[in-house]
């Protein structure tokens, strides 16, 4: 579910290792613990059908109607 509410609130795509460190993080915590970050393959699985990654490293909606319906 992070992972949607990152993309659907990032005013552009964003790269799999901002994601990681987005994910990765925690409420009242200023940093990121490497421990906690997610896999890229686990990222890319998590979004399920809607979103997709570009290239090596650039994940995005599959469609602009699939960011409206988490929205």
């Amino acid at each position: 579910m992070k992972l949607l509410q990152w993309m659907t609130c990032s005013t552009r795509a964003m790269t799999l290792r901002e994601l990681e460190d987005a994910v990765g993080t925690h409420p009242g915590n200023l940093t990121v613990d490497k421990n906690d970050r997610p896999l890229p393959a686990l990222l890319r699985s998590a979004g399920g059908p809607i979103v997709e990654a570009v290239g090596e490293d650039t994940m995005v909606f599959v469609h602009f109607s699939a960011r409206e319906q988490v929205i």
